[in-house]
Order: C-alpha cells, then structure tokens, then sequence
C-alpha cells in the first residue's frame, strides 16, 4: 500500500506515493491487506481538512518511506509484524518485518537490518547494546563473499562460511585499518568476547589460517596473524609467558623475518625457523645483542629445559642458556 493524501475523502492522484498508509480499518475484506497487529472496524474522523483552504493530511513516516523505497511487502523485509513502535530509551522508533526491522534515530535516520544480521544484532542487546543504531542497510561486501550493517559503534559482517559477527570500538577500528575483510585479518568468526582474566577483550578472524585482535586498556587493540598467533596460543594465549600483543605484525629490518612484540616477549616468524617464541630474559639479552641482527639470527624453537635449573633456547647460529634460579643469561654463538 502507499502512503496517500486525503481531503474530504478523495484521494489525491497527483501526490506520489511514498510510504504506507497507518490509518483504522474500516473494513477487512480483501483484496486490501490489513497490518497483522491490528483489524479495527471502528472508523475515524479528522476535522483538520473542515475548511476549503486548509492543506491535505501528510501521514507518513521516515521508516514507512524506507519501508516503501526496499519493495515495500514485495521487497526484502515482507509485510509488518508490528506497528512503529518507540525503542525503550525514547531516543527512535523501529518496526519489525516478517524478514527484518527498520530502525529510526534523529542522528542516524532510518535503516533496515535482516536475516543473519539482524538475528546478531538482537543477541547484541538491539541498539541498547554495543552497536547503537543502524547507519546503513545491509549492504554486499567489496569482495562479494559477504554481507555487512554498520551501526553507531560497530559493525556486523556475515559470509556463508563464517556466519554473522559483531565487531566495534577499539578493535573494528584496527580492523579497519588493515583493510576490513580484504585484509589479512579476513571476516570475523567470534563475537568481541571478554578474555579469562578478565583484564581485555578480542575477536577471532578468519584469514591467515586463524588471526586475532586483542585489547587491554594498557596495550591497545593489537592484530596477531597466522603462524605467530599459532606460536602464542601454544604458549597460552595472554596467559600464558607472553602477555598480551603490545603491537601488530610487522617485518624485520632484514627483510626475511616477521614478528610481534608481546608484554613479557616476542614471537619471531621467518619461512625457514617457523613461528618461535623468545620470552623474558632471553629476548633481553638476545635484543641487546641485536635481535635479529645480531650473532645468534633468529631462534629455530622455543626454550627448553637442559638441566635442573637451566633453560636452552636454540637460534641458527648458537644458543642462550638462562639460569632459572638467576635469571643470568650467557648467548652462546656457535
């Protein structure tokens, strides 16, 4: 149906249509589609059109005329399920579609989400949640894998093979930097998720084999990647020797080599070592000593135990050996 303006019962031709008409129902007979949240037979009167010289009534609305420009109960929502309603905080109005909603704020305007979108956005909290409002309708992605709404303060990105997940503040914004789902974070497969000890928050992506954004209030939200994120969560994550990331993937000096620096150490990547992690007063000693540069090149694995109170952590050119009890460390070049 249109959005139509009346005066003195006639309908004027001459105004385009440009929403649907909310108005009692005076009658239920087809062909005419009443709304499923309300069939009244109680008609209704305006004066307001009493004089010859007054202006024809206007009754439509910024989400019926968004209703109307998506197809209307032809398009990708169907027909309405409820009326326009207030949201809770009194700050828009939204109304559910049979496929979707369209949501309304002075500051964002009217914009509809359905489908997989939708369904995060509701799990999320509405726009009461971390994602705010709807700033645009679903739209495709630039590499045609996937689906994405932005919000206030988010994003959610859907593909078929990852599902539907919400991303925001800190680390959307590091996702973006990296170019979104065309860089080498990929489409997010997690939710932002609070970690174990309580202290940051991160998301899982899906590029590189695996990738991460982690953040505290003391690091920042940083990107960790294929083979270096896989040598960290095999120390144990944040909780583990390493911490959390305190930058993202960067290339070393050389040229051969990758790496991420960590609160209590590094992880070093090149095509030839692997993905090795360096912690504490190994990394110190082998960065004094010109990380990578230096006499030792880059480690070919993690530490390990080579006598009661001794650790060994082998590079391509010597070892260092740190003494637990001490915390002396002696770079052993071969």
């Amino acid at each position: 149906m249109c959005c139509n303006e009346f005066r003195y019962g006639q309908c004027r031709q001459d105004v385009r249509c440009t929403g649907p008409v909310w108005c009692r129902v005076v009658t239920c007979t087809p062909p005419w589609r009443i709304p499923a949240w309300d069939c009244s037979t109680t008609s209704a009167t305006d004066q307001r059109t009493g004089q010859h010289s007054a202006p024809s009534l206007q009754d439509c609305t910024a989400i019926g005329s968004r209703y109307t420009a998506l197809g209307g109960q032809g398009g990708v929502l169907g027909e309405a399920r409820t009326p326009e309603l207030a949201t809770p905080a009194g700050d828009g109005a939204y109304q559910h579609f049979d496929a979707g909603s369209i949501y309304l704020s002075a500051r964002t305007g009217a914009h509809e989400v359905h489908g997989a979108i939708r369904e995060t956005f509701a799990r999320t909290g509405w726009e009461a949640g971390p994602l705010g409002y709807p700033v645009t309708d679903e739209t495709a992605t630039p590499d045609g894998r996937g689906r994405f709404n932005h919000f206030e303060r988010g994003s959610v990105y859907w593909s078929a093979a990852t599902g539907a997940f919400e991303v925001h503040g800190a680390i959307r914004e590091t996702w973006r930097a990296l170019g979104w789902e065309r860089g080498p974070l990929g489409y997010p497969v997690t939710d932002e998720s609070t970690t174990p000890d309580g202290r940051g928050r991160y998301n899982h992506f899906d590029g590189g084999g695996g990738s991460s954004v982690y953040w505290t209030p003391s690091t920042g939200a940083q990107a960790v990647l294929g083979d270096v994120r896989q040598a960290w969560a095999r120390t144990g994550w944040e909780a583990g020797p390493l911490g959390y990331p305190v930058t993202g993937e960067r290339r070393t000096p050389d040229g051969r080599g990758r790496y991420s620096h960590f609160e209590r150490g590094s992880v070093y990547a090149t095509a030839t070592t692997g993905a090795q992690p360096v912690v504490g007063a190994v990394r110190d000693a082998w960065a004094a000593s010109g990380w990578e540069n230096g006499p030792l090149g880059y480690p070919v694995a993690a530490a390990v135990p080579a006598g009661p109170d001794l650790l060994q952590q082998a590079f391509e050119r010597g070892s260092a050996r740190l003494t637990v009890s001490t915390g002396a460390v002696v770079l052993v070049p071969a």
